[in-house]
Formats: structure tokens, sequence, C-alpha cells
């Protein structure tokens, strides 16, 4: 079966005629890669054999996912077809997560065969410089759900411990809510009570505060909701990365890193599963192409 990443492009179909053309592309950014086993034997293991061809196949891509190792920035991106498939898109690196590294990223995808003119569901973690390097290459093509576990956590930054709870179960009831309109009016009233007792609480849940509602939205049953509220689906990649580098003490330069992280990544997607609901996946295409139809029907 051909994978849609390195040259192959990012559209391809597999001996059984599957469309495996990209629908959802998710996006995060972690504070720090942490090095966790044995370096000589995952080196024997993982790493010899195949470090040329994880590099090539895994360094021309974009967007998600960072961790600093040192001061360099690892950047994956993870994407689901339309039959439910994840398939790591491709990995880069740089020292900072910034708006040119991810738009580098973005670029070389679309170089690869992510086509600029058809509709996809971008899940971000909320960085800034994501978001505007998907706005500036998609336009109103590329609907952006901001992930709902980081925007809580930005927000509970700036709350004492005693009020995380109660923010949770605000939260939890707003994001609950099936129809669009509904939600808004529940989390506009949590951002008045975040005003009372914080502004700067507030004014994160205020910030992109309609994009975690993307899914709600775009009349997503319950399930596929819950699978694209946030970008947890790319956690399995970052724990096997985790628990294959844990022996690692000493990180050279960042390109010891990315060889590292494109073998690890390239190894953690061979035991990937389709995602939960897949059945339902047409249900997003149509929506997709609902919405922006309605979009440019406006415009």
């Amino acid at each position: 079966m051909l994978l849609g990443v390195g040259q192959a492009g990012l559209h391809v179909r597999d001996a059984r005629q599957e469309d495996h053309t990209v629908l959802v592309v998710m996006i995060r950014l972690e504070d720090k890669f942490v090095p966790m086993m044995n370096t000589q034997a995952i080196f024997q293991q993982f790493v010899q054999p195949t470090v040329s061809l994880g590099v090539r196949q895994l360094q021309h891509g974009p967007l998600q996912v960072g961790r600093p190792v040192r001061l360099v920035t690892l950047i994956v991106a993870l994407g689901v077809d339309r039959q439910g498939r994840k398939h790591v898109l491709g990995l880069w690196s740089g020292a900072t997560e910034n708006a040119e590294v991810c738009g580098a990223l973005l670029d070389d995808l679309i170089a690869r065969g992510l086509s600029v003119d058809k509709p996809y569901l971008f899940i971000l973690d909320g960085a800034k410089a994501l978001k505007k390097a998907v706005t500036s290459r998609f336009g109103s093509k590329g609907l952006i759900q901001r992930c709902r576990v980081h925007k809580k956590r930005n927000i509970q930054k700036y709350l004492p411990p005693k009020y995380h709870g109660m923010l949770s179960l605000k939260l939890r009831m707003a994001w609950g809510m099936t129809k669009y309109d509904q939600a808004l009016q529940e989390l506009r009233k949590v951002h008045d009570w975040l005003a009372s007792i914080n502004q700067a609480a507030a004014e994160s849940l205020e910030e992109g505060m309609e994009e975690t509602l993307t899914i709600n939205r775009l009349g997503l049953p319950s399930q596929l909701r819950r699978l694209f509220s946030s970008t947890n689906l790319i956690e399995s990649c970052f724990s096997r990365t985790g628990d294959l580098c844990r022996g690692v003490k000493h990180w050279r330069d960042g390109n010891m890193a990315q060889r590292w992280a494109a073998t690890v990544l390239l190894e953690a997607e061979t035991r990937f599963r389709r995602i939960q609901a897949y059945g339902q996946l047409p249900l997003l295409i149509n929506a997709l192409t609902s919405t922006l139809d309605k979009q440019e029907a406006v415009a």
C-alpha cells in the first residue's frame, strides 16, 4: 500500500482502491521533547536500518506538535483521511515555533499534494503562528477547530486552583451542547463569570472562543465532535516517541533530534488504527462542503 507521505504525495489509493485524500489535519505544539530506553538498543532496533528513509519521508512536511529539544522545535503534522486512517504527514524543525516555520511546513505539504482548493478541518492547539499560517494559505477553505483541552488549560493559568473545578464544569456544559448558537450563548456566560474573577482569564476564553465551536457549527454527530474537539489523536505519536527516546541523555543538535523523531514517528505510524466512528466521516465531508458553499454565496 502506498502511504500519503514523502514524494508520493498526499492523495493516493491503495490496492483496495481506498481514497486516502487528507480530510483533517491536526497540529499540536508541545512545550518540550522529553528524552526518555537504552540509546544503543534503540539505535540497533530502529534508527540504524531506517534513518535515511525516515528523514526523507518526513522532513518535507508541515504542521503539528512542536517538541523543543534544547533550542530546537520539532513540528509534526498528522492527517486523517476519508477512510478514517491516520498518517504522519511530515516533520520539520526550527529554532522556535513561529509563523515562518509553520508556513514553510504547510508550503511543503501543498507542494506534495495538499490542495488549497479543497476544504479541510484544521485542529490546532491555539498557537497563533499555526492559525496565521493556515489562514494565509487556505483562507475560508481551512476551517479551524481550536483544541478545547489546550483552551481550558490556558484559562486555568489565570485562575486560583479553587476555581478550576467550576471552570471545567461550566466549559463541559457549554461544549457539550449540540447547537452552535446555544453553545456560544453558554460560553459567553462563562466569559462573564470569568470576568468577575480575573479579566485575563476572560480574555483568554474570548480569544478564539467561536473557533472552539467549529465542530458544532458543522453540525457533526456527538462521536465526531468528541474526536475532533482536541488534538488528543496525536498523543499516541508522542507517547511512543517518549518511550523510545527515554535513554537519550544528550541531544547534540537539531539534525540528531530530527533523525530520531523521523524514525520513531514512522515506527509509531505502523501501530495506528482507524479512528472511531470513521463511518460517519461522509457527514463531515458534506458539512465542510455545505459550509463553504454558504460562505461563498454570501460573499
